[in-house]
């Protein structure tokens, strides 16, 4: 689940792309030794926390760890609202974990939250934006790619991003 957000701490807010990932993603992905501040924790005994790029950090003078640390995720609620409705705006706390540093896309851009917080802040239920596969080394990609368009139809667009260790599809 990825769509875009605002994210405020206290005075200081920023437009980010909120990404939705499973438990797992940071460990599988290998992001996880990208960590420069905190930890890759998206939950833990029933909490959520959120993984910001290492430019939303700055941006907003998040405080990881630190006693004053929520975070507002800010978006648009679904269905059909007046602008001046009160209830036009989904507002949602969490706590930040860590911060990671990578290329200045992602530092800049995105924050990572658990995918059960993602689809709740954006009301999609149990649906999901983009499902991302880690293929071996090796693997031939195209062919993949080909036989779960063929899978899914033309209803879904299949693609590939080629990383340095691992391919995404």
């Amino acid at each position: 689940m990825q769509e875009n957000a605002a994210i405020r701490n206290g005075d200081y807010q920023t437009i980010c792309t909120v990404k939705g990932v499973d438990s797992n993603y940071f460990a599988f992905t290998g992001l996880s030794s990208m960590i420069t501040n905190g930890e890759a924790l998206l939950k833990y005994d029933g909490y959520n926390y959120v993984v910001l790029g290492s430019g939303i950090d700055q941006r907003i003078n998040a405080n990881i760890g630190g006693p004053f640390s929520l975070l507002s995720l800010i978006t648009p609620r679904r269905g059909d609202f007046n602008t001046t409705d009160i209830d036009a705006i989904r507002t949602m706390e969490i706590e930040p974990s860590g911060v990671l540093t990578l290329d200045e896309t992602i530092s800049n851009r995105f924050v990572f939250v658990p995918i059960d917080f993602a689809q709740k802040l954006f009301e999609r239920g149990t649906n999901i934006s983009s499902f991302e596969l880690t293929l071996e080394a090796g693997t031939d990609v195209a062919k993949i790619q080909k036989q779960i368009q063929a899978r899914l139809g033309s209803n879904f667009k299949v693609q590939n991003k080629v990383r340095t260790t691992s391919h995404f599809i």
